[in-house]
């Protein structure tokens, strides 16, 4: 008898796993599903060895889960080559079922780009250009996600075509 008891209550948790997990991966799969709309760029520095902006958005959240970062970090790559790093150390918030303003610092070294495309850059350059649409962009997010009093750190790579990264101007 004590055996089909606890055959019970371990069905009954692994249940309630079960459903909880099919829950959150449905909240999660909204929250996948978010677009960016580029609202503004404010340069800050613009060289040959630097070019520094601001690139202000609003990030699309069709999920009913707040969200808050503590620090943002995007490493940028096109056709796996290293393009640039976007980043935040401002605490934003992500509001759920909304739009939210986010602000992120993007740093171009453009000699490290030209020396990304090879031994003819010009040329490369001009492919890129002309096809932009059919290259494969690469984001490794890294993303620090404030519950309480504790950060979580959260790690993701995102990579598809240009094409079809939901980023509206």
């Amino acid at each position: 008898m004590k055996i089909t008891k606890k055959k019970i209550v371990i069905g009954g948790i692994l249940g309630g796993i079960a459903i909880g997990g099919y829950f959150i991966s449905r909240r999660i799969k909204k929250l996948m599903d978010y677009s960016i709309l580029i609202t503004g760029v404010k340069f800050r520095e613009t060289s040959v060895a630097n070019l520094i902006f601001d690139l202000n958005l609003n990030f699309k959240n069709n999920s009913d889960i707040k969200i808050v970062l503590e620090n943002q970090n995007y490493d940028v790559f096109l056709n796996d080559k290293f393009i640039t790093t976007i980043s935040s150390e401002k605490e934003q918030l992500i509001k759920p079922d909304g739009i939210s303003p986010l602000s992120l610092t993007v740093d171009v070294k453009p000699s490290e780009i030209v020396k990304e495309l090879g031994s003819n850059p010009i040329s490369e350059a001009l492919k890129l250009v002309t096809n932009f649409q059919n290259q494969r962009l690469k984001v490794k997010m890294k993303f620090g996600v404030k519950f309480g009093f504790l950060t979580i750190p959260l790690t993701f790579t995102k990579e598809e075509l240009v094409k079809n990264w939901k980023i509206e101007e």
